[in-house]
């Protein structure tokens, strides 16, 4: 029997992390291109700092991203999931200190608005519509 090499072990892990729970969101996984992309099209980034684990994260793609009002919400957006296991350095670099957390962004690079912790999807929506406020 042979082993897997480590860049397919990662390429299955990375496609599982893009799943997320099977949410409704279109998750991109690289915020750099991400930025570049809202900085073109002038859209709003949201950033998911998420682990395929977590017992939160897991009840938010069921609930809060599968919700009709929080993807109308967040329509306009370009969203990224961060993964909290392999991407703890680049996290930390941004603030993030728990998962599930969140940040809105401008596509200057301007952080609107942040969000540590579960979210039902009321408290969800008021985060994105605070969010928009701040830009």
């Amino acid at each position: 029997m042979s082993r897997a090499r480590p860049q397919v072990v990662l390429l299955i892990v990375a496609l599982i992390t893009a799943c997320g729970g099977c949410s409704r969101v279109h998750w991109r996984m690289s915020l750099d291109h991400t930025m570049k992309a809202a900085a073109r099209q002038s859209r709003l980034v949201l950033v998911s700092y998420w682990q395929p684990f977590n017992k939160d994260c897991s009840r938010m793609d069921r609930t809060v991203f599968r919700s009709d009002d929080v993807l109308e919400q967040m329509k306009n957006m370009l969203s990224v999931r961060m993964d909290a296991t392999f991407q703890k350095k680049r996290g930390a670099e941004l603030g993030f200190r728990e998962a599930p957390s969140f940040m809105v962004i401008s596509p200057y690079g301007e952080i609107l608005r942040r969000g540590n912790g579960p979210m039902d999807i009321d408290q969800f929506l008021a985060f994105l519509v605070m969010a928009k406020l701040n830009q």
